[in-house]
């Protein structure tokens, strides 16, 4: 049994439930090439159209190449980049296999040349298809020389620019963030490299159309326009949440010390959920959230201190659920997982000691003689 406070008091009360990645690319990946186009190229991994990379200029602009950088621009060592001649532009488009879901966030980095003297950047972000107006357009993120960066989408039914606090800073690296708040919703943050977050929420110039088309583009950038580390992650599946109680059998919590409980949600050999209870009362409220994906037989998992391995069976439905009283049984000061004689002589050689000792089995700030007769009185408990 695994007695180390300082365990689990690190452990956090958390579902195993991550933000569910979608798509990444990053330019470093193997299937890109320095000073090569990565036009037609499917690198990175996740749910990417196969038909990668979809790039051209207009207009006099420059083809699309993945060039080396100094890792002093906080950029990686390979980058992204489109370039265009003053008056002409340049496209790179990367597309989803779908849509994506309400819930979602895209993240990126961004970098102007510090060479450039004029142009425009952009993110265009679309939807597969055009919808029933016609429009596929979704939102703009503009980056023009001399200006804040700013969005120009819906603003209560109102299609107009809206500036972010962020400047367009040439040589630096901003960081973004998309996510999509409603199906005509979104929010977007902008975040220099070392410096503050500047947010804009907004609609979409869509209705009723999902994010799937990211263009990475310029007009009359007379330098490169750096893009990297793209990042396309779904929401958290949906949880289950587990109420009760954790009892901690004989115990006063007369004093000021507290009881850290650790405990996992078990199905077979996968954990679904884990975490920590700091209990300063016989009795504290167990909230428990698992993926609601899971159902079946499981097993609660509780541990810590100077109580026996108590394993609770439930039966997960994908639905909330209360389990009632999980009771600990007390006694078992060595963590050996089972009471006995050489706990109670450790009780003994305690006797007297004052604050938050594990020998203080009652959690009064002293071991004394009621501590001693707890464990007597649980002679011969053992882990379930």
């Amino acid at each position: 049994m695994n007695k180390s406070l300082t365990l689990v008091m690190a452990l956090c009360a958390c579902a195993l439930v991550r933000a569910q990645v979608i798509a990444t690319d990053n330019a470093e990946h193997s299937a890109y090439t320095v000073n090569a186009t990565y036009n037609a190229i499917n690198g990175g991994t996740g749910a990417w159209d196969p038909a990668g990379w979809v790039a051209e200029g207009w207009e006099a602009g420059d083809r699309p190449l993945v060039k080396a950088v100094s890792p002093s621009l906080n950029m990686g060592t390979q980058v992204f980049t489109t370039n265009a001649a003053v008056g002409g532009g340049a496209d790179s488009k990367r597309k989803l296999q779908s849509g994506i879901p309400i819930g979602s966030t895209v993240t990126w980095r961004m970098m102007i040349d510090p060479a450039c003297s004029a142009g425009e950047f952009y993110l265009d972000v679309r939807s597969g298809q055009p919808g029933s107006s016609g429009q596929r357009d979704m939102l703009l993120l503009i980056g023009e020389v001399g200006a804040n960066w700013r969005v120009y989408a819906k603003y209560g039914g109102i299609e107009m620019s809206t500036l972010f606090s962020t400047p367009f800073t040439l040589g630096e690296r901003v960081d973004g963030s998309m996510t999509i708040t409603g199906l005509n919703t979104w929010q977007m943050t902008l975040t220099p490299f070392g410096g503050s977050p500047s947010t804009i929420s907004g609609e979409f110039r869509t209705t009723d159309q999902l994010v799937q088309v990211l263009n990475f583009s310029n007009f009359g950038l007379n330098g490169d326009a750096y893009f990297n580390n793209i990042s396309v992650n779904g929401p958290a599946p949906a949880n289950q949440t587990l109420t009760g109680n954790l009892i901690l059998g004989d115990t006063a919590f007369s004093g000021a010390s507290t009881r850290n409980i650790a405990y996992t949600v078990m199905q077979g050999t996968t954990t679904l959920a884990s975490g920590s209870v700091t209990a300063s009362a016989s009795s504290s409220a167990l909230s428990i959230d698992v993926p609601a994906s899971a159902t079946g037989a499981a097993e609660l998992v509780l541990d810590g201190s100077s109580f026996l391995k108590r394993v609770v069976s439930i039966n997960l439905t994908g639905s909330n659920q209360a389990i009632g009283n999980a009771t600990m049984q007390n006694g078992d000061v060595d963590g050996t997982g089972e009471v006995d004689a050489a706990d109670i002589d450790q009780v003994i050689a305690a006797f007297g000691n004052m604050g938050d000792n594990v020998e203080d089995v009652d959690v009064s700030d002293e071991v004394d003689a009621a501590d001693i007769d707890i464990v007597i009185a649980n002679f011969g408990g053992m882990d379930d």
